[in-house]
């Protein structure tokens, strides 16, 4: 009930997404460098951030069903998104589940930390192992 789930907005409340927001800001892809309530008007700069897995489950840690179950609505968030765009995949389950929405099997794009992939639809698909260990 704090953090992500008062804000509405993912990774605002919790050390990554400190480090992620003062980022944003830092490389202007926001005008603040935090998020701390849906009233706070940080408005992002050509740049969108998002869950791969909707809800919250026990100990923030998806299943392989609720990342199927939630996968529809990242695919249009995906079809959304400009030609060219750059998708950033912060962890291994963000990372396949971009993979599952192009239809695409693990092997052909493995995870790895700063790893970059040619999507099928020409946008890149970036992959990290999260914002504190960059």
């Amino acid at each position: 009930m704090h953090g992500a789930n008062a804000t509405g907005r993912p990774f605002s409340g919790d050390a990554s997404g400190v480090l992620l927001y003062q980022t944003l800001f830092d490389f202007g892809f926001s005008n603040q460098n935090k998020s701390e309530s849906m009233g706070d008007n940080l408005s992002l700069i050509n740049c969108r951030i998002t869950n791969a897995v909707k809800c919250l489950p026990p100990q923030n840690k998806p299943t392989a069903a609720e990342v199927n179950q939630c996968n529809h609505f990242l695919a249009e968030e995906i079809s959304s998104l400009p030609e060219q765009a750059v998708i950033m995949a912060l962890g291994s389950i963000a990372h396949q589940a971009v993979l599952k929405v192009y239809g695409l099997k693990l092997s052909a794009a493995k995870f790895g930390h700063n790893k970059s992939y040619q999507l099928p639809d020409g946008k890149i698909l970036l992959s990290v192992n999260g914002l504190l260990e960059a």
